[in-house]
């Protein structure tokens, strides 16, 4: 069995790992006017792409992965990309015995195969993603 990598992420982090990575790129490209020679210039356009590929490629290193923070979920397991859910557009989450639905307000299901996923780990999923339904709820 598989495990699944669950990764909470503080959204001030997020923020700032952007912010810094924009500017870098910003500045070193031109767009934010400097004094700093050429090469300078490059070495931050080139470390602000760094940031963001670093920080991005998360996803890759694992094969199962789900990132959680306050507005929401992505969840990568048994594909190649993750897919995005914000916490305002789940309606509910189904789990049967090697299938998570999660139902969205529009009516669209999404279904992840669970088949070679510990357990443990399932259960994990659906009940973070019940957990924050129940709290968007209970904010309304």
């Amino acid at each position: 069995m598989e495990k699944i990598k669950f990764f909470k992420v503080n959204t001030y982090v997020q923020i700032c790992v952007y912010i810094l990575s924009i500017l870098c790129v910003s500045v070193g490209g031109g767009f934010i006017k400097n004094n700093l020679l050429p090469l300078y210039n490059n070495i931050l356009m080139v470390i602000g792409f760094i940031i963001l590929m670093a920080y991005q490629l998360k996803m890759v290193f694992w094969k199962h992965y789900v990132e959680i923070n306050s507005t929401g979920l992505l969840i990568k397991v048994n594909s190649k990309k993750g897919i995005r859910f914000l916490n305002r557009q789940i309606q509910s989450s189904n789990l049967n015995k090697n299938t998570l639905t999660i139902t969205l307000i529009n009516g669209q299901d999404w279904e992840f195969d669970m088949s070679n996923i510990d357990r443990n780990d399932v259960q994990e999923l659906h009940y973070i993603i019940m957990q924050k339904t129940i709290q968007e709820l209970e904010e309304k």
